[in-house]
């Protein structure tokens, strides 16, 4: 059972080397911040998710492929989370909470307008159409074997494909996300725009119809066990 176990353990090593193989080596130190915030988030650590976040984004710049990538809209994202979490479930001086919603707004939007700005250049691109468009930009400063470059322009085309479906999905999240704060914010029928918009970017945002639910008077929704278990799949286009 031993040697199983060892087998298993060692195969599984080899199996994501090679799945991670041709991942971009650049950005492995923002990978790695990356999984550092996500800690910090589950432990409310909102001080040290800012100083994360910027610290990915400086990695970001580095790189000209990733100075307008869809990842920034991430990371504002990430921003806009962390002050509205703060602001709705911490705070307690009206003052304060109203600016930390300003500034969840302020993110929402630098997010959102990062996504659309990235569909309106890649949502109607084929993957080859992606490849030539990056190849010049992502493989500048890459010391690589030709061989290998060819690789990792795939394997990142391919990532920026999926990226087509996915980033409406993360667009509706970061509208959504603008919603709850100009509900909190006293404008609900702004509010209730916003929700229409993220649902129609992505029918199964649970928390926008929901939110719209609740300005409207309405039960919430709950996922059923089904739903739980299996979540829709991602759409291919």
């Amino acid at each position: 059972m031993a040697i199983l176990v060892v087998l298993g353990v060692v195969a599984a090593k080899i199996y994501y080397h090679y799945i991670n193989k041709y991942d971009d080596y650049r950005i492995n130190h923002a990978r790695e911040l990356l999984a550092d915030y996500e800690r910090a988030a589950a432990e409310n650590d909102f001080h040290t998710c800012l100083i994360l976040i910027d610290s990915i984004e400086k990695e970001y710049n580095t790189f000209p492929h990733y100075r307008d990538s869809w990842e920034k809209g991430v990371l504002e994202n990430y921003r806009s989370s962390v002050y509205l979490t703060k602001a709705l479930f911490v705070v307690t001086d009206s003052l304060e909470k109203k600016i930390l919603i300003k500034k969840a707004a302020s993110h929402a939007i630098a997010s959102a307008q990062i996504y659309l700005k990235w569909l309106h250049t890649y949502r109607s691109f084929s993957e080859e159409q992606i490849e030539a468009h990056i190849r010049d930009e992502f493989t500048a400063g890459l010391n690589e074997p030709e061989a290998v470059k060819e690789k990792m322009i795939k394997k990142r085309s391919k990532a920026l494909t999926e990226a087509q479906y996915e980033n409406l999905r993360r667009l509706s999240v970061s509208v959504s996300n603008l919603g709850i704060c100009m509900r909190h914010l006293n404008k609900p029928l702004v509010a209730a725009k916003l929700y229409m918009l993220a649902v129609n970017l992505w029918e199964e945002n649970l928390e926008a119809r929901n939110n719209l639910h609740i300005i409207q008077g309405e039960e919430i929704e709950k996922r059923n066990i089904l739903q739980q278990l299996f979540p829709p799949e991602k759409k291919k286009k």
